[in-house]
């Protein structure tokens, strides 16, 4: 993740502008910097426009009006009209050529541009080709090792880490990290946020150990070249707590959480809609700890900001109605969740472009929600429209396409449609397998559902083996993690109940039943999150009675 950054200049920076001298080109002007500022990113997009109007209007005799046009692109993006903001793209990419000498910077710049407002519009296939054209622009025209060419590396890797291709985008992100740690001094923002861009990655690839060191290092050089405060600070203290919250560490991440939170508050102005994230990450974190109504509050709260501070129908609005609604879930109030959903695939239907995969999204959200409540012949067609969707946008291979045969999967294996499951389960393995590292969570999520489908066809074997591989990568997870509880439970009852293995059994119901008890003693006082989940887990502990009666009635 990349820490926020101030005005329009750093904007296009973020697609790879180069800011020329400020006597030639036009700038930006003080309404459009003032609505930024405050986080009215429609009202920075109208004033921008009204920039660009003066500026054509005035005659320009070369690119005088080339950073306005890098601006919009980007600040459609931020107002949540990613659409608007591909023709102003391709202005910009028009005007360079015409008015740049081949191979120059700027058209490497505006190329960049273009292909960030791709991604925004969730055609990153599209949006490669035109990053490794501006790349291999730089890499002509410029020195090796110039700052340039890692801006361009990092520009990249981001892409190929949207398309999923996590393994492919790591190298990259670390030869642009190699170039800044030789130019530039060893305590350097820009090599905090090599640091971050790698751990994010490694992050992706479920590598959350080695990503929390790398949060840390940036998070070191930050707070010795920052001021104290710094918008850069809270977003990498955002990071490292989200990576500790990946490893089931949600007590150490809440502090930090919390941490970020306040500096952002300090920060930004209040209602600013940036502040909704700092709200989202702590309500993920709470939700992550079984605090279900604390959680709440804060999803409420930041659906609240967004929607006093984005027009209607903003993509960022949708996203709270779909945190919020799966907030909801977890308190087992589907029927309260459902127009939360569904509300939140409308605002997305109508703000995206068809086929986006945020619209899939939607659709399998949609349809698991319908699943919890009973009602799975509504849900399939939902997900059948999901996967088709990921399939036709999305890269073949990509990890979210493995998700959609899964989804639709566990819908016909809860009809009762086994058989018919069975290949799609097998297929959301081999594509996990085949896209993410060895020990991927998702990998051991795949064995684990395939078992459960083998199980339930009487083919306990198989499904015995599949168990073990799950649970194999899931016992390097902290104890509390809910996935290794699940991982050692899953096993302990398929063994129990195909009557064989009593000690092992007793064993594994043992190390699920502590995971259990340390992330129910966690929580604060024995409210109703904390009956909740030991209702959840009561299973574990009877199991574990009764394997221990089998074991004494079997010695006796």
């Amino acid at each position: 993740m990349k820490a926020n950054s101030p005005l329009f200049v750093a904007l296009a920076l973020c697609a790879g502008a180069v800011p020329a001298e400020a006597a030639q080109r036009w700038p930006y002007g003080d309404a459009a910097t003032s609505a930024f500022g405050r986080g009215d990113f429609a009202g920075a997009l109208t004033a921008l426009k009204a920039e660009l109007v003066k500026c054509e209007a005035s005659r320009p005799d070369a690119d005088q009006c080339l950073d306005l046009l890098l601006a919009l692109t980007n600040i459609a993006v931020q107002a949540g009209v990613a659409e608007e903001g591909e023709p102003y793209a391709r202005r910009a990419l028009a005007l360079a050529e015409k008015t740049l000498p081949a191979g120059h910077p700027g058209i490497a710049a505006s190329l960049n541009n273009l292909a960030s407002n791709l991604d925004a519009l969730g055609r990153s296939p599209e949006a490669e080709p035109i990053y490794r054209k501006a790349l291999a622009m730089r890499e002509r025209a410029l020195p090796a090792g110039h700052l340039d060419i890692a801006t361009s590396l990092n520009n990249l890797a981001g892409n190929l880490d949207r398309q999923g291709r996590y393994t492919d985008a790591e190298p990259l992100y670390r030869k642009a990290l190699a170039i800044r740690e030789q130019a530039l001094p060893a305590a350097h923002a820009d090599i905090a946020a090599s640091y971050n861009n790698i751990a994010f990655n490694l992050n992706n690839q479920g590598r959350y150990a080695e990503a929390e060191q790398l949060y840390r290092k940036a998070l070191a050089i930050h707070e010795q070249v920052l001021p104290a405060g710094h918008a850069a600070i809270a977003t990498n203290l955002s990071n490292l707590a989200a990576a500790l919250d990946n490893q089931g560490r949600f007590a150490d991440g809440e502090p930090i959480h919390r941490r970020a939170m306040a500096m952002v508050e300090q920060g930004l102005p209040a209602g600013h809609p940036r502040l909704a994230d700092a709200y989202t990450n702590l309500a993920f974190n709470l939700n992550g700890q079984a605090r279900y109504r604390e959680a709440e509050t804060w999803f409420r709260r930041a659906l609240a900001t967004l929607e006093a501070a984005l027009p209607t129908g903003h993509p960022a609005v949708g996203q709270a109605y779909n945190n919020l609604a799966s907030n909801l879930d977890d308190q087992n109030r589907p029927a309260e969740a459902e127009p939360l959903y569904r509300r939140a695939l409308a605002i997305r239907e109508a703000a995206l472009p068809a086929g986006h995969p945020e619209i899939a999204a939607s659709y399998a959200n949609v349809a698991y929600n319908m699943t919890l409540q009973g009602k799975y012949g509504e849900a399939e067609p939902f997900l059948r429209k999901a996967l088709a969707m990921r399939e036709a946008v999305l890269p073949p291979g990509h990890p979210e396409i493995a998700a959609g045969y899964n989804n639709l999967a566990y819908n016909l294996s809860v009809q009762g449609k086994l058989a018919e499951a069975e290949p799609l389960y097998r297929k959301a393995v081999q594509l996990n397998e085949r896209a993410l590292p060895a020990g991927h969570p998702r990998i051991a999520t795949s064995y684990n559902n395939l078992a459960a489908n083998l199980a339930a066809q009487g083919r306990g074997a198989d499904a015995e083996a599949l168990y073990r591989r799950a649970m194999a990568i899931r016992s390097g997870y902290a104890r509390s993690h809910p996935d290794r509880i699940g991982g050692y439970w899953a096993l302990a009852t398929h063994l129990q109940r195909q009557g064989a293995g009593m000690p092992e059994v007793r064993a594994l119901y043992r190390a699920a039943a502590r995971g259990a008890q340390e992330r129910i003693g966690g929580l604060a006082g024995f409210d109703a999150a904390a009956q909740q989940e030991l209702r959840t887990y009561r299973p574990i502990f009877v199991g574990q009675v009764r394997a221990a009666w089998n074991l004494s009635v079997g010695g006796q």
